[in-house]
């Protein structure tokens, strides 16, 4: 399947930062929760989106002293929409932490009109519905 973008889409300008996981055996949440200010969304609009990050670590975790460089470069590109800003999110964490889950929330408000994106994932063999009943 092919995809097009209507406008150019910059590179990340900085990757998924990480480090080891110190308890790599251990099932464990954790969560990252910031609001940017993307400059461009869709059509040319600045908005505020609030992104909630929320993973079981494998054998590596967030570096969360990297975390504002890594949310500057998000803002800081051109994205053709929500649903596009939240896949580039998901699919650079998935690249850079291998997470036995993640879940992906994007919210925001343009024009008075709220959008939600919602993406989940996980590796084909890990489960832990114990641990995910506290937020599916």
């Amino acid at each position: 399947m092919t995809q097009t973008h209507s406008m150019e889409i910059a590179p990340a300008t900085s990757p998924f930062p990480v480090r080891s996981n110190p308890r790599a055996g251990r099932d464990y949440i954790l969560s990252l929760n910031k609001t940017v200010t993307v400059a461009q969304l869709g059509s040319g609009v600045a908005c505020e989106i609030d992104i909630l990050i929320r993973y079981v670590p494998d054998r590596l975790i967030c570096d969360t002293t990297k975390m504002p460089e890594y949310f500057e470069s998000i803002a800081s590109r051109n994205w053709n929409g929500a649903e596009e800003l939240a896949n580039a999110i998901t699919d650079e964490i998935c690249d850079e932490l291998i997470p036995r889950w993640i879940r992906v929330s994007l919210t925001l408000s343009v024009d008075g009109l709220k959008q939600s994106v919602l993406l989940v994932d996980k590796q084909p063999l890990w489960d832990n519905p114990s641990l995910l009943q506290r937020f599916e």
